[in-house]
């Protein structure tokens, strides 16, 4: 039998991995929008709707203050649920 088009309501589910390097990309990600190249136009790769209009604001925030962070991701670490 067919499977329809996936559920946009119901989320997929991850395997480790696949969560290890979702929170990488967002990391490395948000590091370039609120650091100091203010690169806000690759949080649209990551992020959509509410999320992505609310850290839009705050980056080009961060940019029109002349702020910027420094971010360094020491690793992530998954636990199991």
């Amino acid at each position: 039998m067919a499977q329809g088009p996936a559920d946009p309501t119901k989320p997929e589910a991850l395997d480790v991995a696949s969560a290890k390097a979702l929170v990488e990309k967002w990391q490395h990600i948000k590091a370039q929008a609120l650091g100091g190249k203010h690169t806000v136009s690759l949080l649209g790769d990551i992020l959509d709707g509410y999320m992505l209009t609310q850290w839009k604001a705050r980056a080009n925030d961060v940019k029109q203050h002349g702020w910027y962070w420094e971010y360094t991701l020491v690793g992530p670490r998954t636990v199991p649920a």
